[in-house]
């Protein structure tokens, strides 16, 4: 049996290797990087001074956290089956010399079957009679010789215990069982090794192929959200303008009613300081007479500032009228207000829409919406009623229809129809049932659904019923963007692509499930 000491299996060594310790891993945990480290390992990094993953990824380790870390199960597992696969590896494991059993056994003799170490291998072989023995390091070992039996090398196969056996075990314990020699089995091992190598390196390509799908998903998932971001942040800065540009009119508008206004109060101050100036001429003017003893200058000044006077006191009553000036008041009306926050709240929606990831590809999953009645006792329509039955639409917004699901026990031939807001069917498909028990059936009935538009269901022939509640002829909510109305048609046995059946409201709400 090859050790493993070549290419492959150093590669395998460098998977199971822990980047801090550099031993295999002891109890591995995985970061929210998804770096692997030993759980002691990570435990070291948390005490230092930057608690980071060594890997610089700005993960940060918080030791509170650590023991929640969850294991690495493939590392572990992985370290596991080199161990069983070559327990050598394991630097605890190493036997004692079996000469001295002092020193660890570093060598193994094919020939003596001992542990010997470095010493003892050179002292024990220097005899010329051992010096053909082959010798070869622990970590080699072919462990040829059986068990039980120590003198007896293993020369067959159990192929019933699938154990190696040596001749005294074919001869007492295994001996009704079936066996192989070592060559055969090896072969034969070999062939079922070349099978699942051929398996391993299938799996390994399909995972190669999902690992590239699954960064383009990461990478598109990432593109996606930015690009709805950027929607959300228009939005938003259409919204911001919008709000804006109405500040800046009413502030215009205050701004010039202001300036009017000022004008006004302006015109009006000046009045004000001209009478006033004009006022205390006038009181000169009478202090003047008063004081003058001269009767002809007393009776000019008498007649000049009577003349005056009364223009004086006009100009003054009107001043005293006061002048007219438009105060502004922004209306604020907090129901509008409240209006405006409700619109704000209900502006535009986060919708998540499923998608599978294969390593073919993404793609996105159907949705099921059931328009069924939720209410009522289940019953049967009436065979003899060859009715089209289905539902009326009323949409906030269009969906695109992939599939309908009815219950029904009709053996034989279904037909679903899409009729468009003016009454003509635009999409018709068929599907067939061999079974007349009570199931779910689906026609594959693909087209655009807009508000008013109508899907039915039709039998032409086959015994069978229809599960339904029975209902009314209203609306009602499935959720906020879908109401539904319970339809029907006769005479269906004409109706095709571009024909203008005659729907009517009915009672009887079928159980329907769409894919959409």
């Amino acid at each position: 049996m090859a050790m493993l000491n070549n290419k492959n299996t150093e590669q395998l060594q460098e998977l199971v290797t822990c980047a801090i310790c550099l031993e295999y891993y002891k109890d591995p945990r995985i970061l929210p990087c998804s770096h692997t480290f030993c759980l002691k390992c990570i435990q070291q990094l948390a005490v230092t001074d930057k608690p980071v993953c060594p890997f610089r990824d700005n993960t940060t380790i918080n030791q509170n956290d650590i023991n929640q870390l969850p294991i690495n199960r493939t590392a572990q597992d992985m370290v596991e089956f080199m161990m069983n696969f070559n327990p050598s590896l394991n630097t605890n494991c190493n036997s004692l010399c079996d000469n001295c059993n002092e020193k660890p056994g570093m060598n193994w003799c094919e020939k003596c079957a001992f542990h010997y170490c470095e010493s003892c291998t050179k002292s024990v072989h220097s005899v010329k009679a051992l010096q053909s023995h082959t010798i070869v390091p622990a970590s080699e070992k072919t462990h040829s010789f059986c068990l039980e039996h120590s003198d007896e090398k293993f020369k067959y196969w159990c192929t019933q215990c699938h154990l190696l056996v040596c001749r005294d075990c074919l001869l007492f314990k295994h001996k009704y069982h079936t066996f192989l020699s070592l060559k055969d089995a090896a072969m034969d091992a070999k062939g079922n090794l070349e099978k699942k190598t051929q398996e391993i390196n299938e799996i390994k390509r399909n995972l190669t192929q999902f690992s590239t799908t699954t960064k383009n998903a990461i990478r598109q998932q990432q593109q996606k959200t930015i690009e709805e971001r950027n929607n959300i942040e228009h939005i938003f800065k259409t919204l911001q303008r919008m709000l804006e540009e109405r500040k800046c009119i009413l502030i215009k508008e205050l701004e010039d009613d202001e300036i009017h206004s000022i004008k006004i109060l302006n015109r009006q101050q000046i009045n004000i300081d001209q009478h006033l100036n004009l006022t205390t001429v006038q009181e000169l003017c009478v202090r003047q007479i008063l004081n003058s003893d001269d009767p002809i200058q007393i009776l000019k000044f008498k007649s000049t500032l009577s003349h005056n006077y009364s223009d004086f006191i006009e100009k003054y009553r009107k001043i005293d009228e006061g002048c007219i000036i438009m105060r502004d008041i922004f209306k604020r009306n907090d129901k509008d207000l409240e209006d405006l926050q409700d619109m704000i709240s209900k502006l535009g929606s986060i919708t998540s829409k499923a998608h599978v990831v294969k390593k073919d590809g993404v793609a996105s999953i159907s949705q099921f919406l059931d328009i069924s009645k939720p209410d009522g006792n289940t019953q049967m329509t009436q065979k003899s009623l060859n009715y089209a039955r289905g539902y009326k639409f009323s949409l906030k917004n269009s969906f695109t229809l992939r599939a309908i699901h009815v219950q029904s026990n009709y053996k034989g031939l279904y037909i679903g129809f899409i009729v468009n807001d003016a009454g003509f069917i635009i999409h018709r498909e068929t599907a067939n049932s061999t079974d007349s028990t009570m199931k779910w059936l689906m026609i594959p009935l693909e087209g655009d659904i807009k508000n008013n538009y109508t899907v039915l269901v039709w039998t032409p022939y086959g015994d069978g019923s229809y599960a339904y509640k029975d209902g009314d002829n209203k609306f009602r909510a499935i959720d906020h963007d879908c109401a539904v109305q319970s339809k029907s048609f006769t005479n269906a046995v004409q109706a095709d692509i571009g024909s203008r059946p005659d729907i009517t409201d009915t009672s009887v709400s079928i159980d329907m499930v769409l894919d959409i």
